[in-house]
């Protein structure tokens, strides 16, 4: 019987799972609470159908690429499915929109942990990574988009330009080699975790 098949893993799937749901029927309950249910029933029947189906789909392939990209990062360590880190992703981001101070990453991070057996510190240090990305890609994006403004003084347009080209060679400097560089970066944010960890407690 191998790791993955023990009575204590399956458990500690099974109560993550329960968790989950436990966890979503609560969020559900605060999003719909006080909602009039006739005057929503209204609006839906108002509402583009063609629209909707197609914010649904952008947000579900936005959902789906983020998974993709956080089960690169704990690929360094584990194998998970993309199934596996779709739920995981999503339970995350569900969190985020209800908990204070984005404890959805937090609480991802300890689910997928549990789930897949791996250390917890090394889940939290790849969402942290991940954050970290996130950041160079939005100072390369704002940095765009503020240089092309026709109102935007010399000064903050030059800063813009140059803030863009250091986060887009430091995000060329992480991804030049793949698998050495997101170990090290998921160390680097494993680190952090476990010394936010250690400041909490």
């Amino acid at each position: 019987m191998t790791a993955a098949q023990t009575p204590n893993t399956r458990w500690r799937r099974l109560l993550a799972q329960l968790f989950v749901g436990l966890l979503a029927a609560l969020l559900l309950y605060f999003a719909f609470r006080g909602i009039d249910w006739s005057e929503l029933g209204a609006r839906l029947a108002e509402a583009d159908l063609t629209t909707m189906a197609v914010a649904w789909l952008l947000m579900s392939v936005a959902m789906a690429l983020r998974s993709v990209r956080w089960g690169i990062l704990v690929g360094v360590r584990a194998k998970p499915g993309f199934a596996t880190m779709f739920w995981a992703t999503t339970a995350g981001y569900v969190g985020n929109s209800y908990l204070p101070a984005r404890a959805g990453d937090v609480m991802r991070s300890v689910l997928l942990g549990r789930y897949m057996g791996v250390p917890k510190t090394f889940v939290m240090g790849t969402t942290v990574t991940e954050r970290v990305l996130d950041t160079i890609v939005i100072v390369v994006l704002a940095g765009a988009v503020v240089s092309l403004l026709p109102s935007a003084p010399g000064w903050l347009s030059f800063s813009s330009i140059v803030l863009s080209i250091v986060a887009f060679v430091a995000c060329r400097a992480k991804t030049r080699r793949p698998g050495r560089k997101a170990r090290r970066a998921t160390a680097r944010g494993t680190d952090m975790a476990r010394d936010l960890g250690h400041d909490v407690a």
